[in-house]
């Protein structure tokens, strides 16, 4: 009788969080629903190298007007595709028979893309040729996370790109960086902005994201010290 109840405590707690999860995603449509209303651009292009803009775009019910979806670029090629924008867009995605990943690798010229969330070769590329299409060049905002690749030296490269609208979330002060964000939670993180999407713990409505107000800037707020919250 102890040997199955063992067994039942693990399924009950699972069962107990899937649910818990469930509740808080529907709970958290109430103050989602206030942000897309108050959302004025709708028709932008965020580009994100991981999957920080298509969850936020997601939640926002926005088209996904970029091929940066479900997937991850590594900070140095990220920057190179951003330095070389139009070139890089330009070229046709090529992909990796060899490897030791479960999901799509694609080369984009010199650069290596990671369609982590694909099935398969072909959805990969239809859908990067399909979102690229997409692209508004007249309205594009551009974020980064600084995680365990991301150097000193990529900071000051994004914080040159020729983009207006651009942010980096950081785990240190960079005063010299303008476009950067301190993001209090990661202070002093080894693996950075790590995992930026995420619940803070199983029972919270607010994914980490929510300290800084995206509505806001995608609505033309320059000052991102003010988009900042605790």
């Amino acid at each position: 009788m102890k040997s199955i109840f063992k067994k039942f405590i693990p399924y009950t707690k699972q069962k107990f969080f899937t649910f818990i999860h469930f509740l808080r995603l529907k709970i958290r449509k109430i103050p989602l629903k206030k942000r897309i209303k108050s959302l004025n651009n709708k028709n932008f292009t965020l580009i994100s190298n991981n999957c920080n803009g298509g969850v936020l775009l997601h939640e926002l019910g926005l088209r996904f007007n970029s091929p940066f979806v479900n997937l991850y670029v590594n900070t140095e090629d990220y920057i190179k595709y951003l330095q070389n924008f139009d070139y890089y867009n330009t070229l046709e995605v090529e992909f990796l028979n060899d490897t030791d990943k479960s999901y799509p690798v694609g080369r984009l010229g010199d650069l290596t893309v990671d369609f982590v969330h694909y099935k398969s070769n072909s959805e990969a590329k239809t859908k990067w040729n399909e979102r690229t299409q997409r692209i508004n060049k007249d309205n594009i905002f551009v974020i980064l996370t600084e995680q365990d690749d991301c150097t000193f030296d990529c900071l000051k490269s994004f914080d040159n790109l020729n983009f207006e609208n651009k942010v980096v979330f950081t785990c240190k002060r960079y005063p010299e960086i303008k476009s950067s964000v301190f993001v209090k939670k990661y202070y002093n993180n080894p693996k950075g902005v790590f995992m930026f999407l995420d619940f803070p713990n199983r029972f919270s409505i607010k994914r980490n994201y929510d300290v800084f107000d995206f509505v806001s800037w995608f609505n033309g707020e320059k000052d991102l010290n003010k988009l900042m919250g605790e």
